[in-house]
């Protein structure tokens, strides 16, 4: 009898024992995906992608896309993007329901060339001469271009170089014009060109002698 009664004491303070042990914590997550992958995503243009997510003990969550508005969405879904190769990343940023503190995930987005398979948009590039590109002041030279993959081409128009009155309109994509060296020393001739979603420049020295 005593030895029954001894079992059950010891029974209910092993009960009372795990009731009052806390469970291990349960760390709060979110895990982002862009169409099914968690890699970096590289992109040549813009292009409509998929993002997908789900957490754990989260609440409050918005969608970002570096360089455009956040979105607030549920704790897990899917979500059909534009997304620009000139965008850093993809995130999803929620809080702890525990802790109230910020977690999130992100996809990082870079930007690649385009393959030539007629769909993407190429990066632009560009090349600037100046005949001679030493002239005497008051003489005058050449610049002369020449673009690939540019829809607007335009000098630089907050250089020293604006001297010799470059004009400020976009250009063609390939030409050449005659200018009047003024000012003193060397000059740096600046051709800027883009397309819809990239951008570049090029330069050339020309040195005025006095």
């Amino acid at each position: 009898m005593i030895t029954t009664i001894k079992t059950s004491v010891l029974s209910m303070v092993f009960v009372l024992f795990l009731l009052a042990v806390p469970s291990a914590s349960h760390a709060a997550s979110v895990n982002l995906t862009v169409n099914g992958s968690d890699a970096a995503l590289s992109l040549s243009k813009k292009e409509k992608v998929t993002a997908s997510w789900t957490t754990d003990d989260a609440k409050n969550c918005h969608l970002y896309v570096a360089g455009g508005s956040s979105r607030k969405v549920k704790t897990s879904g899917e979500r059909k993007l534009s997304v620009s190769p000139k965008a850093a990343y993809v995130t999803v940023s929620c809080n702890s329901i525990k802790t109230g503190e910020e977690i999130s995930d992100s996809i990082p987005v870079s930007r690649t060339s385009g393959t030539g398979t007629g769909s993407e948009i190429e990066h632009p590039t560009c090349t600037v001469e100046a005949k001679p590109y030493m002239p005497a002041a008051g003489e005058r030279f050449k610049l002369s271009w020449t673009t690939m993959n540019a829809t607007k081409v335009w000098w630089d128009q907050n250089s020293a170089a604006n001297v010799f009155g470059l004009p400020s309109k976009n250009l063609s994509k390939k030409g050449t014009k005659k200018f009047e060296a003024a000012g003193k020393g060397e000059q740096i001739v600046t051709l800027f060109v883009s397309n819809k979603d990239q951008s570049d420049s090029c330069s050339t020295s020309v040195i005025v002698e006095q």
